[in-house]
């Protein structure tokens, strides 16, 4: 249980992160120059991306295949010092479908990579991370549902 960051630390650590993504989606749906920005296509179902695709399809699948399986693999294969690099762009590539082989995007979707494995560090296991990513791709869910039902 504490590899997972089952503990206070491991919550205290991904509350502090999740509330970075749901404060700018606040400031984003508040501000109407900035919400009309924030419009794509609505998602079929909301709440049910909002409540099981996005937790258990994404967050729960992704954390365990790169912030455990991957992440301990890597370390034990490549060092401390390259496993992050390693781990961030198979993390970028996983996401290739999904970018529609945007190369920024996929850059990016890596590059976040390392912030995951810093909230992994620093929270003792996959919980932090995994609350920062649910905060990130369900406030997204959530903002563009309210967009979209005219806020």
């Amino acid at each position: 249980m504490r590899d997972l960051g089952l503990n206070g630390r491991g919550f205290r650590v991904g509350a502090a992160a999740a509330s970075i993504p749901l404060a700018a989606y606040a400031v984003v749906g508040a501000v109407p120059a900035l919400r009309t920005r924030f419009v794509g296509p609505p998602e079929d179902a909301p709440l049910e991306w909002v409540l099981f695709r996005i937790p258990v399809g994404t967050v729960v699948t992704e954390e365990l295949i790169f912030r455990s399986v991957l992440h301990s693999l890597s370390r034990s294969t490549f060092g401390p010092r390259w496993s992050p690099a390693f781990d961030s762009i198979v993390f970028g590539l996983w996401h290739w479908r999904v970018a529609n082989g945007s190369l920024p995007a996929i850059a990016f979707t890596g590059a976040s990579a390392l912030v995951f494995d810093g909230l992994r560090q620093r929270g003792g296991g996959v919980v932090a991370p995994a609350m920062f990513h649910y905060a990130v791709n369900g406030g997204g869910a959530v903002l563009r549902s309210w967009v979209h039902r005219g806020a």
